[in-house]
């Protein structure tokens, strides 16, 4: 099995750009190089800004657009939307740029609807800006965000029927050489309660026809709400709902005619913005890790975190911008698998209701094999790995330990931390290929054998 080679990738809500206070954060780290350090540390991979309040904003690229917007009583609507000017829209992009990071913007949908369907005039001017003046830092765009959800946010619904057609007027408007994202839509609803899921499956199938208006079809997934409690993040049943997910997405798109690569379009362990007490803390990382793992193994070709700063599920404090437990985890996993996009099945890692959860991918192209799950229990268990990984000529261990509702995890036993504002060296224990490993209660680890030679030809795929 193969995902993408930005398996692993990060978003920003659209609300840190139109929301006054929340782009006061975010501006005045424009400049802030660990900033700019922190995100760049999750190439490779996509940086996607969309969400809810993309689907209120219209874009004015005119020369000397600054203007600011400013937020009617009963806040910005599809009717009353937000102006994205030139202004703004440069300074997202030459930060973009810094990070290395290819963007997928989300377009409005929603505003520009004279006799129910999408004008495109306004999503093409910003499109052909961007590409005129800033060639290479937008890779894709999505079309509107979560269309489950907007009888709910907007008074608003669209058919399936008119948003595929929506989809193909872009493909037909931008050509069959650029890349698009949906249809963005969470699946929720359809996982925990069984309702949405024919409409999902049904637009799908809509964007697959007439060769296809999507290069990647996209869903939404959170494993938890907001109201739920910090415990239920080492529920094993709460974790298999990814792989519910995943599977469903799948199946959606292999009744396709056209199928495109599917991804979690959105995603993290809890949704609306996160649970207290849990989402930025250690308890969210044996989630977070055992998410790791799932999406690729059951068939994902990657993962967009939700979101890299604002709300409390983000990697990042949305004040200080200071790592979390969750994004040293992503960090470690970046740099331990960014070598390989190919993914290996472990004994047992498709039964249900596991509270040891183990998977495995390549680490590089030379063979080298990388173990990695979490520990739900509170005691600890001790390892022991296949002849054929024991055989390689090095292993490291990296092991994850810290304490539930804590705002910090170490590794190996040391807090990680920034060294002066910039992401440290991070090395393994270096232990003998053979030896078994002692994971301690509610910990988790990355294990990589380096150079196994009977994975070597499996690796080099």
């Amino acid at each position: 099995m193969h995902t993408s080679r930005n398996y692993l990738s990060v978003t920003i809500d659209s609300g840190a750009f139109v929301y006054a206070n929340k782009w006061a954060l975010w501006e005045a780290k424009l400049e802030d190089e660990t900033l700019v350090e922190l995100v760049g540390g999750m190439a490779p991979g996509y940086l996607r800004i969309g969400g809810t309040p993309c689907d209120v904003v219209r874009y004015n690229m005119s020369a000397g657009a600054c203007a600011e917007s400013v937020e009617p009583p009963g806040g910005y609507t599809p009717q009353a939307p937000f102006m994205l000017t030139r202004c703004r829209w440069e300074k997202i992009l030459e930060w973009a740029k810094k990070t290395h990071l290819p963007v997928l913007f989300g377009l409005n949908v929603l505003s520009d609807r004279p006799e129910g369907q999408w004008d495109p005039t306004n999503a093409e001017e910003l499109i052909s800006f961007t590409e005129k003046y800033h060639p290479g830092v937008v890779r894709g765009w999505e079309l509107g965000n979560e269309p489950e959800g907007w009888v709910r946010n907007f008074n608003m619904s669209v058919s399936n029927a008119a948003l595929a057609q929506d989809f193909h007027v872009l493909r037909k408007a931008l050509g069959s050489e650029a890349f698009l994202v949906g249809p963005d839509y969470g699946i929720q609803g359809c996982i925990s309660k069984g309702y949405g899921c024919t409409t999902f499956i049904d637009l799908v199938g809509r964007l697959a026809e007439g060769g296809g208006a999507v290069n990647m079809s996209t869903f939404h997934f959170y494993n938890l709400g907001n109201t739920d409690v910090p415990a239920e993040f080492l529920v094993p049943s709460v974790l298999d709902r990814t792989r519910t997910s995943v599977e469903t997405g799948v199946q959606a798109n292999q009744k396709a005619v056209q199928a495109a690569p599917v991804w979690v379009g959105e995603g993290a362990t809890a949704s609306g913005g996160g649970v207290t007490n849990a989402s930025g803390t250690y308890t969210a990382t044996f989630l977070w890790m055992d998410k790791l793992g799932s999406v690729g193994r059951f068939g994902g070709s990657g993962l967009m975190r939700q979101s890299l700063f604002g709300g409390r599920y983000a990697l990042l404090d949305p004040e200080t911008f200071i790592p979390r437990p969750t994004y040293w985890v992503a960090l470690l996993f970046k740099r331990l698998t960014a070598g390989s996009n190919v993914v290996l099945a472990v004994d047992g890692d498709t039964e249900m209701n596991r509270t040891l959860r183990i998977y495995a991918r390549c680490s590089d192209a030379e063979g080298s094999v990388i173990v990695f799950g979490t520990n739900l229990n509170a005691d600890s268990t001790n390892l022991t790995f296949s002849p054929m990984l024991s055989a390689a000529p090095a292993r490291e261990d990296y092991v994850l330990t810290g304490t539930l509702g804590s705002g910090s995890i170490a590794l190996n036993g040391k807090t990680m931390t920034l060294n002066g504002g910039k992401l440290p060296n991070i090395t393994g224990a270096s232990v003998p290929p053979n030896a078994p490993l002692m994971l301690s209660g509610q910990s988790s680890f990355m294990t990589v054998f380096r150079t196994v030679p009977e994975a070597k030809a499996v690796c080099a795929q």
